[in-house]
């Protein structure tokens, strides 16, 4: 064996080297980005969850509010006039969240309701 023989021994054992290595980094490279992009994924099912407890919590907060209203407007059997662009802006909020018919009834008896001024 002479000493180009010797030389190519160890560019052929080197690139061997070489190529193992970078076929390793490379692969948790790869690992890594997966991992990264599975987080990602659970993160973004997680905030969509998340938004959708608060949307709910919102829309029965709303309704809540317009049964309140509803009770109150309706026992005193008017309604102030001042209150109406309230009640329709609570109103047009929950029926935009998917609100059902419940809040469009009370709604539509606070609106057949008497109106007068407000008093101060």
């Amino acid at each position: 064996m002479d000493e180009r023989d010797v030389i190519m021994l160890y560019i052929q054992v080197g690139g061997a080297l070489l190529v193992s290595a970078i076929t390793g980094v490379m692969g948790a490279l790869v690992r890594e980005v997966w991992a990264l992009r599975k987080e990602r994924q659970e993160k973004a099912i997680e905030e969509e969850a998340e938004r959708g407890r608060r949307r709910k919590a919102l829309k029965a907060l709303l309704k809540f509010q317009l049964h309140r209203s509803w009770q109150y407007h309706t026992g005193n059997g008017f309604m102030p006039a001042n209150e109406m662009s309230l009640q329709t802006e609570l109103y047009e909020a929950y029926h935009d969240m998917g609100g059902n018919g419940t809040g469009t009834k009370l709604y539509n008896e606070m609106m057949e309701l008497p109106h007068k001024e407000a008093q101060r």
